[in-house]
This record gives structure tokens, C-alpha cells and sequence, in this order.
């Protein structure tokens, strides 16, 4: 598992040559910038924080920029740089959620914005904890795949906090820098109830598709289909590495070919919430409604 020590703040260098990967900036999310430093990686944040990743991930430097705060150094290490290292390990790590149904790991996948945090709220509020927000890590086991637990806490935006705070009982918020509301976390630690720290075998993969219409579907993806969709929402530090590359697709097949991976096709309202949620249960429990 990677470590991590933060080093004390300074200002941010140029570096010498150029950078080999650079994410596209977003609104109200991290941009990270990508460096190679002989055998390790710089993933930089600018006017944040650098984490100097070592090569084979498991050690990681962070130095944050004068006046960043703790907990926002936090916040980029536990959504972003973490599972990037783990990927490092051959580890498969996807950006999605997961929630706990009946001892078992129900994982969503989606782009950012389609409502995964949100679903995973609902969950946790109403008797089902989640395991893992934004980063969600699948370790194979010889019985299948497990959901390894994540970071205690969920991230959505304001909309969803007004909508749903009020079965926010015992469960701490707090507000971060981008407008997000950080929830799990209270004065006594981990709310209780509302988060599973042990892993969970997969049971079923579901790739959210927020649609215009009332209608809640759930059909069944080929195997090729699931491929694409996991390749395409999975951490991947050094994509440019072929070795890399070839064994992440093997393992990403495997996922494929012996999970269960549906579309999950949703309306984009909150009103629908309770409707999704109990659709999920059953279809988890083989039952229909």
C-alpha cells in the first residue's frame, strides 16, 4: 500500500522537461499536471501542492504550496493521487462509487456530475452504507472480485446537500474548497451506520445513464461493452507504459467477463431518488418491481 509524508510548503519550480500527460480543466474539479522525474512521477497541481510518486508507488512526497490548507492537501491525495499510485501497483481502481447491499459491494460508474455521489448518499442515509466514493479499488480474490473500503467520506455538490441534508442526523459536513459538501466525518469520528471499512464481494457493476425521461431501465451489457466502459473510467498513472497498459486491460477483462455489469438509465431528478434506490435493491436481490 503507498504511504505518504508532506513535506514542508515551498513554492512550485519549473520543470525542466515537458510534461507527459495533463488532465483537462474542469469546473469545481483537481488539475493535475504530469512529469516524469527519472524513475518516479511528479503529479502537479498548480498553485495546490507537487506529489512526487515513487516508482513502483509506495512511497509518495507531498509538498504543498505556502497558505494551502491540511485538509485540501487531503482532499487531492485521497480522490486523486492515491488511487493513481495504486494503479501504479496493478491495482484495478475506477472512478465511481459503492454502496453495501446484503454484505455484498454495488458499484456506480459514471462520468463526474451524473449523480454517483449523490446515489451513494441516498444509500448511505437510508440504512446502506457506502464503502468507497470517487475512487473505488477491486482487489481479485480466487472467489471473485472484492470492493476494498475507501476514504470515510462522500463529496456532492450544493444541489444535492439542500436536497437531501435533512436525513443528515449525526453525519458531519463540511464545506471544501470547490463548493463541494464533505459528509461522514463528525466531531467523534466515523458516523455511525453510514460507512463499511471491510471489503465486500462485487455483486453487481451498473454505469449510470442520467436520461430526460421518467423512466427507470436496467438492461444487461455484453462483455465488450462492459470492457469499454471500465477502460474508460479506470486510474491509470503511466498509460504509456505498454507493460502497464497490457496487463491493466487483462485484469479489466477478467472484471468484465465474470461480473455482472449493467446500464443503469435514470431520470436527472431528484424526486427519483427513492424510486432508483428500491429499483437497485431488488434488481440486486433478483427480485422485479
Amino acid at each position: 500500500m503507498p504511504t505518504w509524508q508532506i513535506e514542508d510548503p515551498r513554492e512550485q519550480l519549473p520543470q525542466k522537461e515537458p510534461a507527459f500527460n495533463e488532465w483537462p480543466q474542469k469546473g469545481g474539479t483537481f488539475h493535475p499536471v504530469f512529469y516524469r522525474l527519472g524513475e518516479s512521477f511528479l503529479i502537479r497541481f498548480s498553485g495546490l501542492a507537487d506529489f512526487i510518486v515513487s516508482g513502483n508507488a509506495d512511497k509518495i512526497k507531498a509538498t504543498p504550496v505556502p497558505g494551502v490548507s491540511h485538509g485540501l492537501l487531503k482532499e487531492a491525495y485521497h480522490n486523486l493521487v492515491f488511487p493513481l499510485a495504486l494503479s501504479q501497483q496493478q491495482r484495478l481502481v475506477f472512478h465511481a462509487s459503492a454502496v453495501e447491499i446484503d454484505h455484498c459491494a454495488v458499484v456506480f460508474i459514471a462520468n463526474s456530475g451524473a449523480g454517483k455521489s449523490t446515489l451513494a448518499t441516498n444509500f448511505a442515509t437510508n440504512g446502506y452504507r457506502f464503502l468507497a466514493d470517487d475512487c473505488v479499488w477491486l482487489h481479485k480474490h480466487a472467489s471473485g472480485f472484492h470492493v476494498m473500503p475507501g476514504h470515510p467520506s462522500l463529496r456532492i455538490w450544493e444541489d444535492s446537500f439542500e436536497t437531501l441534508k435533512a436525513s443528515f442526523t449525526d453525519i458531519g459536513a463540511t464545506k471544501s474548497y470547490n463548493g463541494k459538501w464533505q459528509l461522514g466525518l463528525s466531531q467523534t469520528g466515523i458516523s455511525a451506520g453510514f460507512h463499511c471499512a471491510e471489503p465486500r464481494p462485487l455483486k453487481n457493476i451498473y454505469f449510470l445513464k442520467p436520461t430526460p425521461d421518467d423512466e427507470i431501465q436496467i438492461k444487461p451489457l455484453t462483455t465488450q461493452q462492459a470492457v469499454v466502459g471500465l477502460l474508460s473510467h479506470r486510474f491509470l498513472l503511466d498509460f504509456t507504459s505498454k507493460a502497464a497498459l497490457s496487463t491493466d486491460i487483462k485484469d479489466i477483462s477478467a472484471l468484465a467477463s465474470t461480473s455482472a455489469c449493467f446500464q443503469l438509465c435514470v431520470p436527472r431528478t431528484f424526486d427519483a431518488l427513492p424510486d432508483i434506490r428500491s429499483w437497485i435493491i431488488a434488481h440486486t436481490q433478483g427480485k422485479s418491481l
